[in-house]
């Protein structure tokens, strides 16, 4: 099974600045939860037994770095995460995939095309109430991510069963050679004793 995980928080505008994570995006089919870190004072165990558990596949671009910077900030760690560059990279083989950005890569994928209007990419997500355009981007950013890892991961399926039915059809074929060949050696073997 997998969900798809995002995060915001401030932008920085200097090397010298770092902001944690202010927002914490999770997408399981069509349900999206936006749970804002900063205005808490602890996360639910159920949501932190989630993100550790290996059995979810969380999906993304640039996931591996959202998880690393998820536990720095607010020590939640995410057992198991991929990436969609790398999963999109192995479906198509085209090096264009592994640098691709979300927006990109739904045209690409999905064949949609995605708004991110940099004035909400860049807004204060470490506000106490985000205004209607900031839970929108969050929401279709982690709900996007989730659509590119089902098509993907169907993908993948996809051309590991085709794999397997050519495999088990050669095998299947030698198998059959074999025995036609044991059957013309006997038939020769009984017609030189004729």
């Amino acid at each position: 099974m997998h969900e798809s995980k995002d995060i915001e928080w401030l932008p920085c505008f200097n090397r010298e600045d770092s902001h944690p994570v202010a927002l914490l995006q999770l997408c399981v089919g069509h349900r999206c939860l936006l749970f804002q870190l900063l205005y808490k004072d602890a996360v639910p165990g159920f949501l932190v037994r989630f993100l550790k558990d290996p059995k979810f596949k969380f999906v993304g671009v640039g996931v591996k770095g959202d998880a690393e910077k998820l536990l720095r900030d607010h020590r939640l760690f995410v057992a198991n995460t991929v990436e969609l560059n790398g999963l999109a990279l192995s479906v198509y083989g085209e090096e264009v995939y592994g640098k691709m950005g979300l927006k990109r890569m739904a045209k690409e994928v999905l064949g949609k095309v995605m708004e991110k209007p940099l004035n909400v990419t860049l807004s204060k997500w470490d506000a106490e109430e985000l205004v209607y355009e900031q839970v929108e981007y969050a929401a279709i950013d982690a709900f996007v991510s989730f659509e590119i890892g089902k098509k993907l991961f169907n993908l993948v399926w996809e051309i590991h069963r085709e794999r397997e039915i050519h495999r088990y059809a050669v095998v299947k074929r030698e198998y059959l050679n074999c025995h036609v060949l044991q059957d013309t050696q006997r038939m020769f073997q009984t017609l030189a004793l004729s």
